[in-house]
């Protein structure tokens, strides 16, 4: 790979996520349909958030309710929305007051509620039923089940599937003004029946470099390369009692849902630019069964400098004139050279013609080295052929680099400019 001194700037800008998500939805009271109604809100950041203006979606309407001004919920805090007449119409008189009362229709089968922000976007939804008779946007993955008359929707978990993340309980309907006081507690029950069979169907590794025969990983020079495993797990039963599902003892999240008894589970991980090359194994567990699946790291030769131009001032002629480097990398105006691939690398070096208006300034009084001594076998003459200098540079390893000048007394007034290319040669 051959690269003149260039400067590479990588910013990386990671988007704020608000985290308000829909807690508990209690569709289907006892007594009344109307003002009996209730969401309860949830916001487990360390900071309140502005839900001005905020709305809740239903079958219904896109803005069944509207938040108030001034509408906070406070940080780790819950906001208990309701229909008009909470206080009289709610099943149990000991329940939380409201924070927000307005009229609102919740459909009592094959319906589901959504929040949505001051920008119009959804920012969580939960549905309950048939996916085909509910509106899009009013779900997440699939819906849950519907519940029983008196008994709510509860989140126990927030992995982007209703289907697993809410359970059917006894109400809790915490609200902001109830000062953390759950004078309600429901209980979650997980019955894990070990009877059953779990299977690991495939394993798939990407991106692939080339698509040729197996998975080969070409990765990014001097930064993290990214990779995606997945694969695809079978319960007998239900996907949703599949769990640990690890590879190489880090855990999987779930992806997607293939059908009621397989799901895709995820790993992104990020490999080192220094990876050594070769072959690399995953294997993925869930419970006892296991499978595996390999990837090809290649070979990846390539350099960085950290500066892009030279200068040198010189006033009196019959001198030479040093340019050190240093192996201080991004520090100061002295050149650094890094190894920002995988293999072990020499060095080339080969430069133009310092060409000035009048004349050029002869090249055979420019000595390069890399150890800043200019006379040891890491250093020679610049010259315009390329000259391989033996380094065995190390992935991730910072050499020197630096150039001599002699000004003789036959050069002319003026500037010079000329160019300096390097070059990675793998030393093995």
């Amino acid at each position: 790979m051959k690269k003149l001194f260039c400067l590479a700037i990588a910013m990386l800008v990671l988007p704020l996520v608000l985290a308000v998500r829909i807690e508990e939805v209690y569709y289907d009271p006892v007594e009344t349909e109307s003002g009996g109604e209730a969401v309860v809100l949830y916001n487990p950041l360390d900071l309140a958030v502005d839900i001005s203006g905020w709305t809740i979606k239903t079958e219904t309407s896109d803005a069944d309710v509207i938040l108030p001004l001034e509408a906070v919920i406070g940080a780790q805090g819950y906001y208990l929305i309701t229909d008009i007449g909470w206080d009289e119409s709610k099943d149990d008189e000991m329940w939380n007051g409201a924070d927000y009362e307005e009229a609102m229709t919740l459909g009592n089968s094959d319906a589901g509620v959504a929040l949505v922000d001051s920008l119009s976007q959804i920012v969580s939804s939960v549905g309950w039923g048939d996916s085909s008779e509910i509106e899009s946007g009013l779900y997440e993955g699939s819906p849950a089940v519907d519940v029983e008359p008196g008994s709510s929707l509860l989140r126990v978990q927030s992995l982007g599937n209703n289907f697993v993340d809410f359970v059917s309980s006894s109400p809790q309907l915490n609200s902001g003004s109830s000062d953390g006081n759950e004078t309600h507690q429901g209980i979650v029950i997980n019955l894990n029946v070990l009877d059953y069979s779990v299977s690991v169907d495939w394993v798939n590794i990407s991106p692939d470099a080339f698509g040729d025969e197996g998975v080969q990983v070409l990765l990014n020079p001097g930064r993290e390369k990214e990779i995606i495993i997945t694969s695809m797990i079978t319960h007998e039963f239900n996907y949703s009692f599949i769990e640990n599902v690890t590879v190489n003892n880090q855990s999987m999240v779930l992806m997607d849902v293939v059908n009621k008894t397989s799901a895709i589970f995820e790993l992104k991980l990020d490999l080192n630019y220094s990876i050594l090359p070769g072959s690399y194994d995953v294997l993925v567990f869930v419970g006892e069964e296991q499978k595996s699946n390999n990837y090809e790291i290649l070979s990846l030769m390539a350099i960085d400098v950290d500066v892009e131009e030279l200068n040198l001032e010189v006033k009196e002629k019959n001198l030479r004139y040093a340019l050190l480097g240093d192996q201080n990398w991004n520090v100061g105006d002295k050149p650094s050279i890094k190894n920002i691939g995988n293999v072990g690398l020499d060095l080339g070096v080969k430069a133009t013609e310092l060409v000035g208006e009048d004349a050029n300034f002869l090249l055979e009084n420019v000595r390069y080295s890399f150890n800043n001594d200019f006379y040891s076998s890491k250093a020679g003459q610049l010259s315009t052929e390329l000259e391989i200098v033996n380094l065995n540079l190390e992935p991730a390893d910072i050499n020197e680099f630096g150039l001599e000048f002699f000004v003789t007394e036959e050069v002319e007034k003026g500037s010079y400019e000329g160019k300096i290319m390097l070059s990675a040669v793998s030393s093995e």
